[in-house]
Parts: structure tokens; sequence; C-alpha cells
């Protein structure tokens, strides 16, 4: 971390794995090697549906980790594989079971009766270790009660199917109860945008977040992260360098705009003032440049108390310089309507310079100053 706070992370790449970027330029050739900030296939850290694309690679005992954290990899399982996994565990047991009762058909109790009635094959035992852990109820396969080996095992096998039966619900009820999926239906713009308000005469970078549900996210703040992405060449290891810098940007914190009540779609601002990092960019330098705006809305669930948050990001291309939103509030039947087919739709703002924020504010100064 550096003096302003801000926090380095250098990811040295090889030249057999380097899946964020092309092929390195060949030295022998004319061609020269990149200059530093010079990516010449941008990437991003986080997809437009809150999804994370970083790939974490050479993982030691990545397998042995993910099995000890066994719950949370059940969470993240599809559900075609969280089924196919649960039926294999099942169907296992089963036949396990199956192979234990049909060892067991020979078996004669205290009394000289045999230990299992009516179990003379491998079926008959599949169907008896079927019954007993799903509790259907035996029919003429039995189990003869003074058989003492008999009741162990059915204890134990009762005991595994009704483990079996607690891991499944509790897996399948948070799953369908987690809260990510409440961030569904929290919806962003398509496209941030930066624009001149006239009234205070400051640059604002600008996003429109919304939620179509009525059952509110309670206690919703926002936060907003800046990456820049830098590439150059490391000639003493024969590397290429990928630096990522993270810094966050003031959305409001110290007058509680951060944090939101969705009753109606909001616009997150970011005023670009001297302690912003985009003071100095102009709008050929933010098309020109490598950076990644990330949107974190975090909140409580109204119906189950838990934490949700949803994730999106921006880079240079969706970042609309000289625009500002469309309204999308209007008064229909004397109720508030908010009409989301809107959200997305912007306006061109021809009083907004193409120039850095920095120098507008150095110009109109000067102006003043005559």
């Amino acid at each position: 971390m550096s003096a302003d706070g801000t926090v380095d992370v250098n990811v040295e790449t090889s030249d057999a794995d380097r899946p964020l970027i092309p092929p390195l330029l060949d030295r022998s050739s004319s061609q020269t090697a990149p200059s530093r900030n010079v990516l010449r296939r941008p990437f991003r850290l986080i997809s437009k549906d809150g999804e994370s694309l970083v790939q974490n690679i050479r993982v030691e005992n990545k397998i042995i980790l993910y099995i000890r954290d066994f719950f949370t990899t059940m969470m993240h399982l599809h559900w075609q594989w969280l089924i196919l996994l649960f039926g294999l565990a099942y169907v296992t047991t089963w036949i396990g079971f199956a192979l234990i009762w049909w060892s067991m058909s020979a078996l004669k109790g205290s009394s000289g009766l045999p230990c299992l009635i009516n179990v003379t094959n491998f079926s008959t035992a599949f169907l008896l270790s079927i019954e007993t852990q799903t509790t259907i109820g035996f029919g003429d396969i039995i189990i003869s009660s003074d058989c003492f080996e008999g009741l162990v095992v059915l204890c134990f096998q009762c005991l595994l199917g009704i483990l079996l039966d607690a891991i499944m619900m509790g897996v399948i009820f948070t799953k369908i109860a987690r809260p990510r999926e409440r961030g569904q239906t929290v919806v962003f713009s398509d496209k941030a945008v930066i624009s001149l308000n006239h009234q205070d005469n400051c640059f604002y970078l600008m996003c429109r977040i919304g939620d179509i549900r009525k059952s509110h996210i309670l206690e919703a703040h926002v936060r907003a992260s800046l990456y820049h992405k830098e590439e150059y060449w490391v000639s003493s290891t024969d590397t290429t360098d990928i630096s990522l810098r993270c810094e966050d940007l003031d959305v409001g914190y110290d007058m509680g705009q951060d944090r939101l009540f969705l009753l109606l779609p909001v616009i997150i601002r970011h005023r670009i003032d001297a302690k912003s990092l985009l003071y100095a960019m102009s709008r050929e330098d933010l098309m020109s440049s490598h950076i990644e705006l990330v949107i974190n809305l975090e909140g409580t669930m109204e119906a189950t108390g838990m934490v949700t948050q949803k994730l999106v990001s921006y880079i240079p291309d969706e970042i609309l310089w000289g625009f500002r939103f469309k309204p999308l509030i209007s008064v229909e039947g004397g109720r508030a309507c908010a009409d989301f087919s809107l959200l997305n739709e912007v306006l061109c703002d021809a009083g907004t310079p193409d120039c850095s924020p920095k120098m507008h504010f150095e110009r109109a100064e000067e102006a003043d100053n005559l």
C-alpha cells in the first residue's frame, strides 16, 4: 500500500500462461517492447451481471480446500450437478447396505430362525435396503427380531439416511433462499455518464440503479471503486507484468448519500473535484485509458434479514462523456410511476466540454480574473 492509500497488485505472468493478454512481441524483430500503460487486449474484472471474471490458477491443494469448505462448495454447484451428486449418494448407500444385507442372509438368530426372512438374492436385499432407508415399511421381506446383527445394521442405515436427508434439505433450502438471488431484481443502467452540472459548475460521474420489487432492501449502501490496469515489459525477468491499482471513489460518504432507499430509481453520483482520481482526465484520456469502475450495492433483505449484494462494472467504452440520464419518474392517476424502460435512456448535454475538469476549472478561474 502506497502513501496515498492505494493498493498495488503486481501479477507476474510467464510466456506459457498469459490468458489475459496476447503473446509477447518477438524481441528479435524490429518491433519494440510494449511500454507502460499499454494494454493490447483490455480485460474485465467484473462482468455486467456482477460475476467475477478473475481466474485463480496454480492453487496448491485446491480440491482439498474446496472439500474442507464442503457446504460453500455445495452452494456454488449448478443444480444439475447438485441433483446428480445427491442421487449418486443415495444410490451408493442403497447398494452398499444391500450388499451388507445380502451377506447377512445366511445368518441365524438366537432362536435358530434366519436373520432376514425372504431375502434370497441381491434384488430382495436391495429392496430391503431401500425400504429401510426410506422408511417405506416392510412387506414380506423383514428382519427377524431376535437377530442382534440385523438390528445394529438397521439402526445404522436409518441414522445415515436421516443424515443424508438433513444435508440435502439444508443445502437445497439454503441454495433457494440465498440472498444472492435477491440481487437479480436490482438493476443498474447499462452505461455510466459524465456531465457538467451547470448549477454548481462541477463534473459528475453517474450511474442509475433501481429495485423492481416492492419489498425494499434495508440499510442499502453503495460503494464505488476504480481499478487502474497497466501492462509493462520487465526486461530483467523477461516477463510482462500487469499492475492493478484499486482506489475508492467518493459517492457522498460524508453526507450519507451512499445510503440508499430504493423506493424509486436513484442516480449514484461521484463529484469529480480536485480530490477525485478523474480530475485530470479529459474525454480523450478516458477513452484511451484502461480503467474499470466497479459499483457494489449491499443491503439486508426485508423477508429474511440476510445480507445481499449486487455488483456491476463499467469500462471506458461504457462511460458516456457529455450525457445525462433521461427522467423516468412521472405521475399517472395520482400515483408516482417509474418507467424502467427508460432506465438506460440518456440525453446529450451539449454544455459539457471535452476537456478535463481540472482544465475547465482553470479556464473558469482565468476568465474570472480578467
